[in-house]
């Protein structure tokens, strides 16, 4: 017997002994992963609190807006003062009620 020539098909790579050629298995890479994970993680939860915080932010401004607006209905005799406690679709009725011109801005 002769010694027997290896052919390409004879050649074992690191992809036939490890399966698939994937090192995913491997401890390293999984932890990573995890470490990866754990950071994005963190930075969404800063994202949420910054949006979150944003939000109250802008409910805080509109609460102001709103009372500013019915203080200046009612300094222009738009709105009557015991009606100052409704919403704010109460001063469109009022100022219908008294006789006013009302004047809508468009953008």
């Amino acid at each position: 017997m002769g010694i027997r020539c290896r052919g390409i098909d004879g050649i074992r790579t690191l992809a036939m002994v490890r399966g698939s050629g994937v090192h995913s298995s491997e401890r390293h890479v999984q932890l990573f992963q995890v470490a990866s994970l754990e950071l994005e993680l963190a930075r969404r939860m800063k994202e949420k609190q910054a949006s979150l915080r944003r939000i109250q932010e802008i409910d805080s401004r509109l609460r102001e807006i709103d009372h500013l607006l019915r203080k200046h209905h009612e300094a222009l005799g738009l709105l009557p003062s015991e009606q100052g406690a409704g919403t704010g679709s109460g001063s469109a009725e009022a100022a219908e009620s008294l006789g006013c011109d009302r004047h809508v801005l468009r953008y």
